[in-house]
C-alpha cells in the first residue's frame, strides 16, 4: 500500500505485469488514472478511493480478464465504464 501525499500518479505501475492488488487510497493523486494501469495482466483489486483523480476512465480497463474490484469512491471521475461483468 502506497502511503503520503504525491502530486501525479507514477505511470511506472502500468510495467508490473504481476501485479495482483494495488491500494493507493486517500494519497492527493491529481489528475487523470493513466491508462497504463489497464495493462497489468493480473490485476484483480485497484483501491483508489480518496484522491483527487478526474477525467474519464480508460474503456481499457474493460478489458483487463483478471479484475474484479475497482474502488474509486470519493474521486471526481466525469465518467466510469462498468469494469466488473461487462
Amino acid at each position: 500500500m502506497l502511503s503520503g501525499s504525491v502530486s501525479q500518479f507514477p505511470h511506472v505501475f502500468g510495467n508490473l505485469r504481476e501485479l495482483e492488488q494495488f491500494s493507493a487510497h486517500s494519497n492527493n493523486f491529481l489528475g487523470l488514472l493513466p491508462s497504463s494501469l489497464s495493462f497489468c495482466p493480473t490485476l484483480q483489486v485497484l483501491n483508489l478511493r480518496n484522491n483527487s483523480l478526474t477525467g474519464n476512465i480508460s474503456p481499457n480497463f474493460t478489458r483487463i480478464p483478471s479484475i474484479t474490484s475497482l474502488i474509486i469512491s470519493q474521486d471526481p471521475f466525469l465518467l466510469l465504464y462498468r469494469v466488473v461483468g461487462s
